[in-house]
């Protein structure tokens, strides 16, 4: 009866009328956001059930698209000619609209533990029924996800959940077709029956058909499949997707394992006595079955041996054998209970026994494994707690990758080992990669290479931000300073490679321009040599292969060439410095004589005497004939450059070339070089 005209009247609502009216809380947006979502929460699911039991997950993720006519096809419904049509004037865009509206068939498979019976109705037809409730690491605790997927392919599609189940291989299958009932909160059971396990199978399969939007979220899709499978490299996933029409878009996928080395299975714990409100602390009293407040504060709760617990509630006044249930009805004696547990501050840190960390190893071999970094590094911070709850935050920095990557900074985000797709901007991990941290000091250049920042982070209550659970905020300041610190160490660690890869790339540098003067040189030479050319240039090249180069900073602070070529070349007895500096310079470049004091400086270091000359070494284009050397210093130049090809250790086999900058492309004109 509907309420009287002028009055209101209090109604009540299920919790699956409520998701159903508010869908956009569990993330089924839109149809493309849904299909994601539906995919997602069976993914999840699958591999829940395998890592309970230490089974290194093996998901098949099947979708089949299906057309309003196919759909329509399957259901038995049939479509009326329109008799009046004026009952349908100006829906040609609806009836578009209608006719492209596709829909799809979802099954995914896994290896798990399976379901027992009696438990499919309420586990997947019961909003809010669920297994993961208490303080534990778990991907999903509000028990929402695949009755959210049953109801929105009940609104969308009108078609029920199917599960095939088997606990173990000598046991039968189990086959569960369910509807719910969206006024009541309860599951219904359309197919209950049992067939034989052929197969020696065991583990889930469910297939919902739901409205979705392939086109729009592909992309998203397989991105979501990609992330998972650097978290968990452990797990075999694989989809294959099969379009409808005549332009067939099939797509298959299949990312497999790396390791077997599956996470442990998180435990549950008690409650941290600085986690507790007074309503979820009331919760814990009332349900609790030890029989005195001192047995519920040594077992029901962590953080300290039981004398401590004793002396805080010593310090409350209150008495150890007083019931649980007798506090939690004395609404002043609850407040000071709750506050009293806030303000100590003696309490042990949370347990770290309730988490699962994916590991570094894992990590890095997720990382390598679809990124295919050329650097990676990664860390792992203490335990620490946000609130009263335990996390650790696990982070990885490659540098390097895949081509097809865009150059820049990519951040990540994991949370309790589920990819995190969107509102990335808002998120921690983000903010902390992207301005807390300066690359720089770490040799790493986030505008010229591809860097990838892997953020994950494990806790007994992940701390989200909106209804949509898919970023961390920026105030959870222990997690803030946990991700930076592990990000710096990351950096810290690629410091040195990258300092060592940037040396080699130097010398990979100064090489080539060293290579550039070979061409002058070689014809510089062969002149004052009288020997060829082309065997003269390949010499020289071999050399320069050979070369040992070391950047030294001289007073002006320039870069200095030194040329080792052992066990090649030997030139001894040049006639002085500014004279052998002139040998490398290019065709066409001014020169002079050496004077008295060059002479002078150099003529020490000769080994045996040599022709006097005082001319001036030039090329036959532009060059004085009368200017150049007899033919007997040239004889004694030619003799000074020996090709030792064979292999002893002579020390005195170096060229050492003082004030020659190869990125400048010529020698200094001016000033006394110094002596090699």
């Amino acid at each position: 009866m509907p309420p009287k005209k002028g009055k209101e009247s209090v109604q009540r609502k299920s919790a699956a009328e409520f998701f159903t009216e508010n869908q956009t809380i569990a993330g089924f947006d839109n149809p493309g956001k849904s299909l994601y979502t539906t995919i997602r929460e069976l993914v999840e699911n699958s591999l829940d059930a395998a890592e309970s039991i230490g089974e290194p997950p093996d998901v098949a993720l099947e979708i089949r698209e299906l057309s309003q006519a196919e759909l329509d096809a399957e259901r038995g419904v049939l479509r009326l000619e329109r008799v009046d049509e004026t009952l349908f004037e100006g829906r040609g865009k609806a009836d578009d609209k209608e006719k492209t509206r596709l829909f799809y068939r979802v099954t995914c498979r896994d290896n798990g533990c399976g379901v027992h019976r009696e438990a499919i109705p309420d586990a997947f037809g019961r909003v809010l029924a669920g297994s993961k409730y208490g303080a534990r690491q778990a991907r999903g605790k509000f028990g929402l996800g695949a009755k959210m997927a049953l109801i929105w392919g009940k609104k969308s599609s009108g078609l029920p959940l199917t599960v095939r189940t088997a606990r173990a291989a000598h046991e039968p299958v189990s086959r569960v077709v369910l509807d719910i009932d969206i006024q009541r909160n309860e599951p219904r059971v359309l197919e209950d029956s049992v067939a034989e396990n052929s197969q020696k199978w065991r583990g889930a399969e469910l297939t919902v058909t739901v409205g979705g939007n392939w086109k729009a979220y592909r992309a998203r899709i397989v991105q979501y499949l990609r992330q998972l499978a650097i978290i968990t490299p452990y797990a075999s996933l694989r989809l294959d997707f099969r379009g409808s029409g005549s332009d067939r878009r099939d797509v298959r996928l299949e990312f497999a394992r790396r390791t077997t080395k599956v996470p442990p299975v998180p435990r549950a714990t008690g409650y941290h006595p600085a986690a507790l409100d007074e309503l979820l602390l009331e919760q814990l009293l009332r349900k609790t079955a030890q029989p005195s407040l001192g047995a519920f504060c040594r077992h029901a709760l962590q953080g300290g041996p039981p004398a401590l617990m004793r002396r805080v509630l010593k310090e409350g006044g209150f008495d150890e054998r007083t019931e649980p249930l007798r506090v939690a009805d004395d609404a002043a004696r609850l407040r000071r209970l709750a506050r009293l547990f806030r303000d100590v501050n003696c309490f042990a840190p949370p347990d770290a026994s309730g988490l699962a960390p994916v590991g570094e190893y894992n990590l890095r071999l997720g990382v390598e494994k679809e990124v295919r970094p050329t650097y990676v590094a990664t860390a792992c911070s203490p335990v620490a707690a946000h609130e009263g709850h335990a996390f650790v935050v696990e982070a990885a920095v490659s540098v390097g990758g895949l081509r097809e990557e865009e150059e820049g900074l990519r951040v990540y985000r994991f949370a309790n080992r589920i990819p995190l797709l969107f509102e990335g901007g808002a998120d921690v991990a983000t903010i902390v990669a992207k301005k807390r941290v300066r690359w720089a000091a770490y040799k790493i250049d986030v505008k010229k290479e591809r860097v990838g920042v892997f953020v994950s982070l494990v806790s007994t209550k992940i701390p989200f931000k909106g209804t949509s659970k898919e970023y961390v905020g920026e105030d959870a300041h222990e997690i803030h300073d946990a991700i930076r610190e592990c990000l710096m160490a990351c950096g810290s660690q690629l410091k040195a490679q990258l300092a060592k890869r940037d040396l080699h790339q130097r010398d990979r540098d100064r090489r080539k321009n060293l290579l550039r003067y070979v061409p002058d040189v070689a014809a510089a030479l062969c002149g004052v040599l009288q020997t060829d050319e082309d065997a003269l240039k390949k010499a020289l090249q071999r050399h320069v292969d050979r070369a040992d180069l070391e950047a030294v900073a001289d007073d002006g602070g320039a870069p200095r060439a030194r040329v080792d070529m052992r066990r090649r070349a030997v030139v001894r007895d040049v006639v002085s410095t500014r004279f052998a500096l002139r040998l490398f310079a290019p065709r066409g470049a001014a020169s002079r004589p050496p004077d008295e004091d060059e002479e002078a400086e150099v003529a020490p270091k000769r080994k045996r005497p040599r022709a006097a000359w005082t001319g001036v070494v030039d090329d036959d284009d532009g060059g004085d004939p009368a200017a150049s050397p007899p033919p007997a210093a040239a004889a004694a130049a030619r003799a000074d450059f020996e090709f030792d090809d064979d292999d002893d250790d002579d020390d005195d086999d170096v060229l050492a070339i003082d004030g020659l900058s190869p990125s400048k492309g010529a020698p200094p004109s001016a000033g006394a070089p110094r002596s090699p």
